[in-house]
């Protein structure tokens, strides 16, 4: 096999192999590796949406220095009302828009959770 043949291959290899890494990486949302499963309140938000998952997702975000859990459920009205803090509360985008579109302009996904994005 010709050398640059031989390097192509390997960094074709080393490609694959980090990419891989990536998704496997473990990655801690709100103290823990499976945050839908430990965190009450999220895995009632995951029970109620689980059977759809092509029209639904489950969202782990960082903005303003804070990890924010965005449950997609295609049944809300409205998107501003689906931003919640680890301990379940909900954030209040609704009174304040100019925060919602700063939220939308710069969160940063940690994480996709379950299902598909249906907000965007």
């Amino acid at each position: 096999m010709h050398p640059v043949s031989k390097l192509f291959v390997l960094l074709l290899l080393m490609t694959i192999a980090m990419s891989s890494c990536d998704r496997n990486q473990i990655v801690i949302i709100c103290d823990s590796e499976d945050p839908i499963t430990d965190l009450e309140w999220l895995n009632k938000e995951y029970l109620a949406i689980k059977d759809y998952p092509e029209i639904n997702g489950i969202f782990a975000f960082k903005y303003d220095g804070q990890t924010i859990i965005e449950v997609q459920n295609s049944l809300y009205s409205s998107t501003n009302r689906s931003q919640f803090q680890c301990d379940g509360s909900l954030i209040d985008f609704q009174s304040d828009q100019t925060k919602f579109k700063d939220y939308l302009a710069h969160r940063k996904e940690i994480k996709k959770l379950f299902g598909t994005s249906i907000w965007h």
